[in-house]
């Protein structure tokens, strides 16, 4: 039974190991910028500083750049620095143990490079060692920025150590991943064949920067994967997906992680809201729960150095001048206790606060194909959703707890949607109070989002009479379990805060002007892929869910209710209500509405299906042009 796909297992794994094994040819040039998340490759060097700004590291006197790679053949060492004008020195360059160059340093503190020529072959992983012969600055050496390895023509670079087998591990995984979510063996191998070929291009290409995104992937899609199998089979039981939906969108869901993980992994990927959200996630780890028993004690902790140019508190929160005063709003810590229970440090923090936003990137797909059963859509809702640029817009801010807290909101969603019409029990009514809350809990958002969702249900229920009353009032029921549980817990540390920052706009709100702009390139980016052809697709599919009975119908238009509402609160008060992420709850709808749209038009006949199925085809491609235009931007603004 297993030895099928045993040999189809060891076909895929390979190629990424041969091309492992052969490496890349020169020329070539391999970059470690020494900025957060590199101290896996460092020793010796101070801790990264977080608050300064600077995407460089503090070499001590004796430090060392490790790096899983051989180098075969002539090449070169450069180092790009800005040694401190205290002293003056001498700067040894020693590679796996040989000397290979000194030169004298240096005097002024602009910034320099220094290279090296290199004629050794290294045969063990690469170990660069950095001695400062300055004995005025035993602690302070050099002022590292980059350290670039340069291939000669006749050179070659492999992987070494374990980082050789790790390409070909994340195929097998990727493999086992499809088994599991219920692929047959020749599928589950072709719908591999694409990952095994493009990491064997990248090996024979650029190895380092190839190892650089794969970090985590493997152990990540292990988390991914199993939380996505297990909720695919609940969502199946639950009558919310057939098998085959559950298939397909397991397998578009691991499609997206590995692709939004690779890109947030890619050395340049540095936003400066990243090292903020490791700097709270230290803030977690260090506190533990007094982090969540006193939350404002850690986030609206405010000193003079942090409310200069930058204008944020201690924590790393956006301070925003509101009438003359500086106001910290509410704000969650929920997300960063996943992560602080994963990572150990704050280079930890890093790597697993990309890999975080990518899970909470692709997990939607499923959420998204449950609810269009739920409510008579199809379930390619979720291939318009996974095309949509708004989740990799959210990526490219490193907004990981927005993407966290959307999941919560997701589930909770699909709860109404497939639970509500039975909603009068107390079973269910405790149930949603509880999801209520830890939607509420995981990110600031889904307080006024639900909130708002909420008493537009209630009243549409309402408004039918009879069985819709009871429903109404368990709605209510429901609300006030959850938001009551949510402000005992946590929010009532920020409620006058929040009050008086609210005053304070509606009394002066020309002054209310935050210290940054907004996100609105986020909503920008839902516009330009959703305006031009999907949103007219989306209306016309929104009158058939509008007018399908029963209960999912209230919900949507609640929702659509809601979020006007919530629109017309951020127009009116861009400053305290701009964090709402409104593209983010919009596109699920879009990509449902759009989706029941195309759907009916592609029933109408040969010529009409044709039509349809191009037009899916035009939106998905569309949405990954605007989303590696995402990227791309984000990588050149990082250089």
């Amino acid at each position: 039974m297993w030895v099928r796909p045993a040999l189809l297992l060891v076909a895929l794994a390979l190629p990424p190991l041969v091309g492992a094994g052969l490496g890349a040819r020169g020329p070539l040039t391999l970059r470690l910028e020494l900025g957060p998340g590199d101290g896996p490759y460092l020793s010796g060097f101070a801790p990264f500083d977080a608050a300064s700004g600077d995407a460089m590291r503090w070499s001590r006197a004796d430090a060392e750049v490790r790096l899983p790679l051989t180098l075969e053949g002539a090449g070169a060492l450069t180092l790009r620095f800005a040694p401190p004008r205290e002293w003056r020195g001498t700067v040894h360059l020693v590679l796996d143990g040989r000397l290979v160059d000194s030169f004298e340093c240096c005097g002024r503190q602009e910034f320099q490079r220094h290279r090296a020529e290199l004629t050794a072959t290294t045969r063990t992983p690469l170990r660069v060692e950095v001695r400062v012969d300055a004995p005025q600055a035993p602690d302070r050496g050099l002022f590292l920025d980059a350290v670039l390895l340069e291939a000669g023509a006749t050179g070659r670079v492999r992987l070494a150590g374990v980082a050789w087998a790790r390409p070909a591990l994340l195929v097998g995984v990727a493999f086992l991943f499809l088994l599991l979510a219920g692929k047959g063996a020749r599928a589950a191998a072709l719908a591999t064949v694409p990952l095994s070929l493009s990491l064997t291009a990248g090996l024979l290409a650029d190895p380092w920067l190839t190892h650089r995104q794969l970090t985590g992937l493997p152990e990540g899609l292990v988390l991914f994967g199993a939380t996505a199998i297990l909720l695919a089979i609940s969502l199946e039981r639950w009558g919310l997906l057939d098998p085959g939906a559950r298939r397909r969108a397991c397998a578009l869901a691991g499609l997206v992680f590995l692709l939004h993980g690779a890109a947030v992994n890619h050395p340049d990927y540095h936003y400066p809201d990243l090292v903020s959200h490791a700097r709270r996630t230290a803030i977690v780890r260090r506190a533990g729960l007094d982090a969540f028993l006193q939350p404002t004690k850690y986030l609206d902790a405010r000193a003079a150095d942090d409310r200069g140019a930058e204008g944020r508190t201690a924590a790393g929160l956006w301070l925003y001048r509101i009438g003359g005063a500086h106001f910290a709003l509410p704000y969650s810590l929920f997300a960063y206790a996943p992560v602080a229970a994963l990572a150990r440090d704050f280079d930890g923090s890093i790597a697993v606060l990309k890999l975080a936003g990518a899970f909470c990137s692709a997990l939607p797909v499923l959420l998204v194909a449950a609810l269009a059963g739920a409510v008579g859509a199809p379930w390619w809702s979720a291939v318009l959703w996974a095309a949509a640029p708004t989740a990799a817009a959210e990526l490219g801010f490193a907004s990981y707890p927005a993407l966290f807290g959307h999941v919560f909101d997701l589930l909770f969603l699909l709860f109404l949607v497939a639970r509500a019409p039975a909603l009068a029990r107390p079973r269910l009514v405790l149930a949603g109070g509880l999801l209520l809350a830890a939607a509420m809990l995981a990110y600031v958002s889904s307080p006024v989002i639900t909130g708002l969702l909420l008493g537009w249900l209630a009243v549409l229920s309402w408004l039918e009479g009879g069985e819709g009353r009871a429903r109404a009032r368990a709605v209510l029921t429901l609300a006030a379990l959850g938001a009551g549980l949510a402000l005992a817990l946590y929010y009532r540390h920020f409620v006058a805060g929040a009050l008086d920052a609210v005053r304070a706009a509606l009394a002066s709100p020309e002054s209310a002007q935050p210290v940054r702009p907004g996100p609105g390139r986020i909503d920008q980016s839902l516009a330009a892929w959703a305006v031009p052809l999907l949103l007219p697709c989306a209306l016309v599919g929104l009158v058939p869910l509008l007018r399908r009975p029963g209960h999912p119908r209230n919900v949507l238009a609640a929702t659509l209710l809601g979020l006007g509402v919530a629109a017309g609160l951020k127009l009116r008060l861009p400053v305290v209500f701009g964090f709402l992420h409104l593209a983010l709850f919009t596109t699920p709808l879009v990509c449902l509405a759009a989706a029941r749209g195309l759907s009916g038009l592609s029933e109408r006949g040969r010529v009409a299906r044709a039509v349809a199925g191009g037009l899916v085809g035009v939106f998905t491609a569309w949405g990954v042009v605007l989303q590696v235009q995402l990227l791309l931007g984000h990588l050149s603004r990082a250089r």
